[in-house]
């Protein structure tokens, strides 16, 4: 389905029923992805009507007119909540830019959002000012470099536990999304508004709904400490450090990462219930 707006259309696909669940994938991917790692644990209830969204300029999604990427894709996901779901409360499943993204949500509009789930989310916008660990790549399947010789280099260069599953995950969610973008856009929107104009970082009011910030603690690309500087405007937060896992946690700690997903959304429904 799509979404107008000026100058173009927002994909959106939404599954289940329930309480809506706004879910915004990360930077130069789609909705695809975390379709894959979220249904096996949102399917399970019927609590949650899941919403998943290409984000402007990815996937299936037009891009937006103006140069201010991320205040303006915030403004549009509002824009959408409000006009597909009016006055519905929501919750917000994020990764890596997604989370800087609906972070912002939080900031301008936190009035209708129940809770947030956080993977690897970035919490600062410029490479230069977050807290990044060394490289650390913890095991290597050798086997898999012969028998995938043309996609080992690029799934190896962020892998920090190499599997079977970690690599056909990449080949299929993945390397072909980032394929397909348009690498113009995505460079141009770095370039012009990557980050907020505001400070997001700084609520205007601490946000008490359930939430969980998650993050591998070999995660090179976004890190994991800076998190912490959120603690005092989440007081109901969990911060939780994985190790042996990067940025793309969902598949090197499947098990992990999907015990914490059920426990956010078992607060979620214990918080719902008490209303």
């Amino acid at each position: 389905m799509f979404y107008e707006f000026p100058g173009g259309k927002l994909f959106y696909k939404v599954t289940g029923k329930g309480t809506p669940l706004l879910i915004v994938h990360g930077f130069a991917v789609d909705h695809s992805m975390m379709e894959a790692f979220l249904e096996p644990v949102l399917g399970r209830s019927e609590l949650w009507k899941r919403v998943y969204v290409d984000l402007p300029g990815m996937g299936k999604s037009d891009s937006l007119p103006l140069d201010k990427y991320a205040d303006d894709a915030c403004a549009l996901l509002s824009r959408f909540m409000e006009d597909t779901f009016p006055g519905e409360p929501y919750g917000l499943v994020s990764h890596s830019f997604g989370g800087y993204i609906t972070r912002h949500l939080i900031y301008s509009h936190p009035g209708r959002i129940i809770g947030a789930f956080f993977a690897a989310p970035v919490i600062y916008p410029m490479i230069n000012e977050r807290t990044l660990p060394p490289r650390e790549q913890r095991f290597r399947d050798k086997s898999l470099e012969s028998r995938y010789p043309e996609d080992y280099e690029s799934y190896s260069r962020t892998a920090v536990i190499e599997s079977e599953y970690g690599i056909k995950m990449y080949l299929q969610y993945i390397k072909p999304v980032l394929e397909r973008q348009n690498r113009a856009n995505l460079k141009f929107y770095q370039k012009s508004g990557y980050s907020c104009s505001v400070d997001i970082n700084r609520l205007k009011k601490p946000f008490r709904s359930p939430c969980v910030f998650l993050t591998g603690r070999q995660d090179e690309i976004v890190g994991t400490e800076d998190t912490l500087v959120l603690q005092k405007d989440y007081p109901c937060a969990d911060f939780i450090q994985m190790d042996d896992a990067g940025h793309n946690l969902f598949f090197e700690q499947k098990d992990f990462f999907e015990q914490i997903l059920q426990h956010w959304l078992n607060r979620m429904a214990e918080q719902a219930s008490r209303k």
